[in-house]
Protein backbone atom coordinates (compact mmCIF):
# COMPACT_ATOMS: atom_id res chain seq x y z
CA UNK A 1 0.00 0.00 0.00
CA UNK A 2 1.31 3.44 -0.92
CA UNK A 3 1.91 6.21 1.60
CA UNK A 4 -0.80 8.21 -0.17
CA UNK A 5 -3.39 5.47 0.35
CA UNK A 6 -2.66 4.93 4.06
CA UNK A 7 -4.43 8.07 5.36
CA UNK A 8 -7.53 7.24 3.32
CA UNK A 9 -7.57 3.72 4.78
CA UNK A 10 -7.21 5.10 8.30
CA UNK A 11 -10.06 7.61 7.81
CA UNK A 12 -12.41 5.05 6.28
CA UNK A 13 -11.63 2.46 8.95
CA UNK A 14 -12.03 5.04 11.71
CA UNK A 15 -15.46 6.09 10.47
CA UNK A 16 -16.59 2.48 10.21
CA UNK A 17 -15.36 1.75 13.71
CA UNK A 18 -17.19 4.70 15.19
CA UNK A 19 -20.37 3.25 13.73
CA UNK A 20 -19.58 -0.23 15.00
CA UNK A 21 -18.76 1.11 18.47
CA UNK A 22 -22.13 2.84 18.61
CA UNK A 23 -23.97 -0.28 17.45
CA UNK A 24 -21.99 -2.97 19.25
CA UNK A 25 -20.86 -1.02 22.31
CA UNK A 26 -23.64 -2.27 24.62
CA UNK A 27 -22.93 -5.90 23.68
CA UNK A 28 -19.18 -5.46 24.22
CA UNK A 29 -19.78 -3.75 27.57
CA UNK A 30 -21.99 -6.63 28.70
CA UNK A 31 -19.29 -9.09 27.65
CA UNK A 32 -16.58 -7.26 29.58
CA UNK A 33 -18.68 -6.90 32.71
CA UNK A 34 -19.59 -10.59 32.61
CA UNK A 35 -15.95 -11.55 32.11
CA UNK A 36 -14.20 -9.14 34.49
CA UNK A 37 -16.86 -7.46 36.60
CA UNK A 38 -17.76 -3.79 36.53
CA UNK A 39 -15.42 -2.58 39.27
CA UNK A 40 -12.25 -1.04 37.91
CA UNK A 41 -13.30 -1.50 34.27
CA UNK A 42 -11.98 1.43 32.22
CA UNK A 43 -14.54 1.53 29.40
CA UNK A 44 -12.77 4.42 27.65
CA UNK A 45 -9.83 2.07 26.94
CA UNK A 46 -11.95 -0.59 25.22
CA UNK A 47 -11.05 0.91 21.84
CA UNK A 48 -7.38 0.20 22.62
CA UNK A 49 -7.85 -3.57 22.71
CA UNK A 50 -6.84 -5.37 19.50
CA UNK A 51 -8.40 -8.82 19.26
CA UNK A 52 -7.21 -11.92 17.40
CA UNK A 53 -9.92 -14.58 17.78
CA UNK A 54 -8.03 -17.24 15.80
CA UNK A 55 -5.06 -16.81 18.13
CA UNK A 56 -7.24 -16.58 21.23
CA UNK A 57 -5.61 -13.30 22.24
CA UNK A 58 -6.78 -9.79 23.11
CA UNK A 59 -4.00 -7.21 23.36
CA UNK A 60 -4.44 -3.94 25.27
CA UNK A 61 -2.34 -1.57 23.16
CA UNK A 62 -0.32 1.11 24.99
CA UNK A 63 1.85 3.47 22.98
CA UNK A 64 5.61 3.39 23.57
CA UNK A 65 5.38 -0.09 25.10
CA UNK A 66 6.46 -1.98 21.96
CA UNK A 67 2.90 -1.45 20.75
CA UNK A 68 3.67 -1.52 17.02
CA UNK A 69 6.03 -4.49 17.34
CA UNK A 70 3.42 -6.55 19.16
CA UNK A 71 0.67 -5.67 16.68
CA UNK A 72 2.95 -6.56 13.77
CA UNK A 73 3.81 -9.88 15.42
CA UNK A 74 0.20 -10.81 16.15
CA UNK A 75 -0.91 -9.82 12.64
CA UNK A 76 1.89 -11.95 11.20
CA UNK A 77 0.82 -14.94 13.30
CA UNK A 78 -2.81 -14.34 12.37
CA UNK A 79 -2.43 -13.73 8.63
CA UNK A 80 0.97 -15.14 7.72
CA UNK A 81 1.96 -11.77 6.25
CA UNK A 82 4.47 -9.20 7.52
CA UNK A 83 2.57 -5.95 7.02
CA UNK A 84 3.58 -2.32 6.98
CA UNK A 85 3.19 -0.94 10.51
CA UNK A 86 0.51 1.61 9.59
CA UNK A 87 -1.54 -0.99 7.75
CA UNK A 88 -1.18 -3.53 10.56
CA UNK A 89 -2.37 -1.07 13.22
CA UNK A 90 -5.39 -0.01 11.18
CA UNK A 91 -6.34 -3.55 10.17
CA UNK A 92 -5.99 -5.15 13.61
CA UNK A 93 -9.59 -5.92 14.74
CA UNK A 94 -10.99 -4.26 17.85
CA UNK A 95 -13.56 -5.61 20.29
CA UNK A 96 -16.28 -3.69 18.44
CA UNK A 97 -15.38 -5.39 15.15
CA UNK A 98 -16.11 -8.89 16.41
CA UNK A 99 -19.20 -10.91 15.66
CA UNK A 100 -21.12 -12.55 18.49
CA UNK A 101 -19.54 -15.88 17.56
CA UNK A 102 -16.00 -14.45 17.61
CA UNK A 103 -16.61 -12.73 20.93
CA UNK A 104 -17.80 -16.02 22.42
CA UNK A 105 -14.44 -17.71 21.78
CA UNK A 106 -11.98 -17.98 24.70
CA UNK A 107 -9.70 -14.94 24.75
CA UNK A 108 -6.64 -14.35 26.90
CA UNK A 109 -6.22 -10.64 27.62
CA UNK A 110 -2.70 -9.28 27.96
CA UNK A 111 -0.89 -5.97 28.27
CA UNK A 112 2.70 -4.76 28.00
CA UNK A 113 3.77 -2.31 30.74
CA UNK A 114 6.95 -0.23 31.00
CA UNK A 115 8.93 1.66 33.60
CA UNK A 116 7.62 5.25 33.44
CA UNK A 117 11.11 6.77 33.51
CA UNK A 118 12.03 4.95 30.32
CA UNK A 119 8.66 5.31 28.62
CA UNK A 120 8.36 9.10 28.91
CA UNK A 121 11.94 9.60 27.73
CA UNK A 122 11.32 7.29 24.77
CA UNK A 123 8.19 9.25 23.84
CA UNK A 124 10.12 12.52 24.04
CA UNK A 125 13.04 11.30 21.92
CA UNK A 126 10.79 9.71 19.33
CA UNK A 127 8.13 12.37 18.92
CA UNK A 128 10.04 15.62 19.18
CA UNK A 129 12.10 14.77 16.14
CA UNK A 130 8.81 15.09 14.26
CA UNK A 131 7.86 18.64 13.12
CA UNK A 132 4.17 17.79 13.57
CA UNK A 133 4.68 17.31 17.31
CA UNK A 134 6.74 20.48 17.58
CA UNK A 135 3.95 22.49 15.95
CA UNK A 136 1.28 20.84 18.08
CA UNK A 137 2.96 20.86 21.48
CA UNK A 138 5.99 23.12 21.26
CA UNK A 139 9.58 22.78 20.12
CA UNK A 140 11.76 20.94 22.64
CA UNK A 141 15.39 20.28 21.77
CA UNK A 142 16.23 16.59 22.11
CA UNK A 143 18.81 17.32 24.79
CA UNK A 144 18.78 16.88 28.58
CA UNK A 145 17.76 20.53 28.90
CA UNK A 146 14.99 20.07 26.35
CA UNK A 147 13.76 16.99 28.19
CA UNK A 148 13.67 18.89 31.50
CA UNK A 149 11.59 21.60 29.81
CA UNK A 150 9.27 18.95 28.37
CA UNK A 151 8.70 17.43 31.81
CA UNK A 152 7.81 20.85 33.21
CA UNK A 153 5.37 21.25 30.30
CA UNK A 154 3.80 17.92 31.29
CA UNK A 155 3.36 19.27 34.82
CA UNK A 156 1.64 22.37 33.43
CA UNK A 157 -1.09 20.31 31.76
CA UNK A 158 0.60 18.51 28.87
CA UNK A 159 0.40 15.05 30.44
CA UNK A 160 -3.03 14.23 29.06
CA UNK A 161 -2.47 15.72 25.62
CA UNK A 162 -1.06 12.62 23.94
CA UNK A 163 -1.31 8.88 24.56
CA UNK A 164 2.42 8.41 23.91
CA UNK A 165 3.18 9.92 27.31
CA UNK A 166 -0.14 9.82 29.17
CA UNK A 167 -0.40 7.52 32.19
CA UNK A 168 -0.43 3.84 31.27
CA UNK A 169 -3.15 3.26 33.83
CA UNK A 170 -5.43 5.62 31.88
CA UNK A 171 -4.90 3.52 28.75
CA UNK A 172 -5.54 0.15 30.39
CA UNK A 173 -8.90 -1.56 30.18
CA UNK A 174 -8.39 -3.48 33.43
CA UNK A 175 -6.52 -3.29 36.71
CA UNK A 176 -3.20 -5.08 36.29
CA UNK A 177 -4.15 -8.17 38.29
CA UNK A 178 -7.13 -8.96 36.06
CA UNK A 179 -5.15 -9.53 32.87
CA UNK A 180 -4.43 -13.13 31.97
CA UNK A 181 -0.85 -12.13 31.17
CA UNK A 182 1.28 -9.09 31.99
CA UNK A 183 4.41 -8.61 29.89
CA UNK A 184 7.18 -6.31 31.09
CA UNK A 185 8.75 -4.22 28.34
CA UNK A 186 12.07 -4.81 30.07
CA UNK A 187 11.67 -8.57 29.38
CA UNK A 188 9.64 -8.35 26.19
CA UNK A 189 10.79 -11.44 24.34
CA UNK A 190 10.42 -14.00 27.16
CA UNK A 191 7.15 -12.37 28.17
CA UNK A 192 5.68 -12.66 24.67
CA UNK A 193 7.00 -16.20 24.32
CA UNK A 194 5.10 -17.13 27.49
CA UNK A 195 1.88 -15.50 26.23
CA UNK A 196 2.11 -17.34 22.93
CA UNK A 197 3.12 -20.68 24.49
CA UNK A 198 0.00 -20.58 26.68
CA UNK A 199 -2.06 -20.55 23.45
CA UNK A 200 0.03 -23.25 21.73
CA UNK A 201 1.82 -20.66 19.58
CA UNK A 202 5.46 -19.75 19.04
CA UNK A 203 7.49 -16.87 17.69
CA UNK A 204 8.42 -17.26 14.01
CA UNK A 205 12.12 -18.18 13.67
CA UNK A 206 14.36 -15.19 14.29
CA UNK A 207 11.47 -12.91 15.15
CA UNK A 208 12.28 -10.15 17.68
CA UNK A 209 16.02 -10.72 17.17
CA UNK A 210 15.72 -7.32 15.49
CA UNK A 211 12.88 -4.86 15.00
CA UNK A 212 10.44 -5.26 12.13
CA UNK A 213 11.74 -3.32 9.11
CA UNK A 214 8.93 -0.74 9.21
CA UNK A 215 9.47 -0.13 12.94
CA UNK A 216 13.21 0.53 13.02
CA UNK A 217 13.03 4.29 12.66
CA UNK A 218 11.16 4.53 15.99
CA UNK A 219 13.88 2.95 18.12
CA UNK A 220 15.15 5.41 20.76
CA UNK A 221 17.30 3.22 23.08
CA UNK A 222 15.83 5.23 25.96
CA UNK A 223 16.89 2.71 28.61
CA UNK A 224 20.55 3.35 27.77
CA UNK A 225 20.07 7.14 27.90
CA UNK A 226 18.40 7.51 31.31
CA UNK A 227 21.48 8.78 33.16
CA UNK A 228 22.33 11.21 30.37
CA UNK A 229 18.87 12.82 30.22
CA UNK A 230 17.76 12.77 33.86
CA UNK A 231 19.04 14.85 36.72
CA UNK A 232 17.69 14.59 40.28
CA UNK A 233 15.11 17.35 39.77
CA UNK A 234 13.69 15.88 36.54
CA UNK A 235 13.54 12.41 38.09
CA UNK A 236 11.61 13.80 41.08
CA UNK A 237 9.13 15.51 38.78
CA UNK A 238 8.57 12.35 36.72
CA UNK A 239 8.15 10.31 39.91
CA UNK A 240 5.36 12.63 41.02
CA UNK A 241 3.71 12.89 37.59
CA UNK A 242 3.61 9.14 37.12
CA UNK A 243 3.08 8.13 40.75
CA UNK A 244 -0.12 6.23 39.85
CA UNK A 245 1.74 4.16 37.25
CA UNK A 246 4.69 3.40 39.52
CA UNK A 247 2.31 2.17 42.22
CA UNK A 248 -0.20 0.28 40.07
CA UNK A 249 2.30 -1.36 37.72
CA UNK A 250 4.78 -2.50 40.34
CA UNK A 251 7.72 -0.28 39.41
CA UNK A 252 9.94 1.38 41.99
CA UNK A 253 10.25 5.15 41.74
CA UNK A 254 13.92 4.78 42.68
CA UNK A 255 16.21 6.46 40.15
CA UNK A 256 18.03 5.17 38.27
CA UNK A 257 15.77 2.12 37.97
CA UNK A 258 17.19 -1.08 39.44
CA UNK A 259 18.99 -3.19 36.83
CA UNK A 260 16.94 -6.04 35.41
Amino acid sequence: MTDVAKPALAVATGALRLLRAAVHGPRVLRYLRARFGAEGLNWSAARRVAVFPRLGLAYNRIKKNANTTVVLLLRELDTGVIEDRDVAKVQAPLLFDLSREELSRPLAFFVVVRNPYSRVLSAFLNKFGNPVYARRHGAFARTPEGFAAFVRWLEAGGLRRDAHWNLQTRLMLLPLARYDHVVRFEALRPGLEAVLAARGLALPPGRLDTLYPSDRDKETKADAKLRAFYDADTADRVARLYAADFAALGYSAEFPPPAG
